[in-house]
Order: C-alpha cells, then sequence, then structure tokens
C-alpha cells in the first residue's frame, strides 16, 4: 500500500509541535523568541539553525493558538502547513532522490506535475499528522558556524521524547544550500529515511506517469 503508516509517523516525530507542551531548544536565545524573530529567522534562511528553529517555533505557535478552529477545519490547516512548512523544503531535491531514474527520464511538465502532487501530499499528510500529536519535547544541537558556513549537505541531530515517559528517539534532519538559503531534503528517525522510505514504496510503479495519476488521486481523496 502507497504512502501509509511509517511515513506518517516519520512526519509526526520529525516535524512534531503538539499541541501542548512541546519544547523547541535549538540554540541558547530560545527563551527571547518571539513570533517576529521566528518569522524573521525562517524567511533569512542563511542560518540553518535559525531556520529549523524559526520554522519549528512558527507552526507551533500558529497551530497553539487557532487549534480547535484548525482541528474542525481541516482545508485551514493544510493552508497554514503548506505557508510554512513547504518554503523550507527542498521538494525537488526530494523528488529526485525518491524517483531515481524516473526522475533522470521524466519531461520538464512531468516533473513539475509530481513536485506540485507530491508537495501537496506531504503537505495534507504532515497536517493530518499534526491533529494526533499532544505532548512530546524536541530538542537539537546547534551546529556551530565554522561547520556549516563553508558546507553545501549538513545534518542536524537531535532527539524527541514523549512527556508521558519512554525512550528518547534519534531525529535528523538533512539541508542543503541553495544560493545563499539552506532548505530540509530529507528528515529520518533512528535512522530510518524519509526519502528512502518513500524511494522503495515508488518503484513499484512502472512509470512516472502512473505515480503521478495515484498521487493525484490520493490528494483528492484526503
Amino acid at each position: 500500500m502507497l504512502l501509509r503508516n511509517k511515513p506518517v509517523k516519520l512526519l509526526i516525530f520529525l516535524f512534531t509541535l503538539g499541541f501542548g507542551a512541546l519544547n523547541i531548544n535549538i540554540y541558547a536565545a530560545a527563551a527571547d523568541t518571539t513570533k517576529a524573530v521566528a518569522k524573521s529567522a525562517q524567511q533569512d534562511s542563511s542560518d540553518p539553525n535559525k531556520m529549523l528553529k524559526g520554522t519549528l517555533y512558527l507552526l507551533q505557535e500558529d497551530i497553539g493558538q487557532d487549534h480547535a478552529s484548525l482541528k474542525a477545519s481541516p482545508e485551514k490547516l493544510y493552508q497554514l502547513v503548506k505557508d510554512v512548512l513547504l518554503p523550507v523544503l527542498d521538494v525537488e531535491e526530494m523528488a529526485g532522490a525518491t524517483l531515481g531514474q524516473k526522475w533522470k527520464e521524466a519531461s520538464d511538465t512531468q516533473k513539475e506535475q509530481f513536485i506540485d502532487f507530491f508537495g501537496l501530499m506531504l503537505t495534507k499528510r504532515y497536517a493530518d499528522a499534526l491533529l494526533t500529536v499532544s505532548d512530546y519535547e524536541l530538542k537539537f544541537r546547534a551546529l556551530p558556524k565554522s561547520v556549516w558556513e563553508n558546507s553545501d549537505h549538513i545534518s542536524i541531530a537531535g532527539q524527541v521524547s514523549s512527556k508521558n515517559g519512554g525512550a528518547p528517539s534519534r531525529v535528523t534532519y538533512y539541508l542543503v544550500k541553495k544560493g545563499k538559503n539552506w532548505q530540509v531534503y530529507d528528515m529520518a528517525i533512528e535512522g530510518v529515511s524519509l526519502v528512502e522510505n518513500y524511494r522503495s514504496q515508488f518503484q513499484s510503479f512502472s512509470n512516472i506517469a502512473a505515480l503521478i495519476d495515484r498521487l493525484k488521486k490520493m490528494n483528492k481523496d484526503t
């Protein structure tokens, strides 16, 4: 079955924001974070630590303030996640990594269609997952500037744990630098990659046209 439990669980844990006591601790100035500062950090994504923190903070803030309304209106929640999350995801990089040879053989039109439908599917899957999350703590270890300023691919590691107990899980965000800005192109929990998970599922399709049709149908059904 295409795109089911494991990818959704990955999204729940890896961009967990919850509606309860989520603690995002990425760098020392966390206590001084305001929505305006977070938005500025996200929009100026030349610092990967601040970009990631700003994105997570904005989602937590917007969803936390309007939980009841968003739960009653999935389309409103989808739009919020799309507006905040998709700008920091390198959907094209993710698409190429998940499709492999199919991506190389696809026409420009097919690539555009796949990026649109795949991006929408990720948005909807993530938005649905958000509604099931309640009480997690997410912590990151910020990368020193000396590590990322001269690199074009980096990873930011951390852990997510439930406030209700249980062992924490290792999480990793993989980022790529495009121009001056950093974007997320993969994420993993306990070493299980989101991109690799989708790649294994997409291999069952004979060609990209069949996959695009399937994604299009799924987006209509959700």
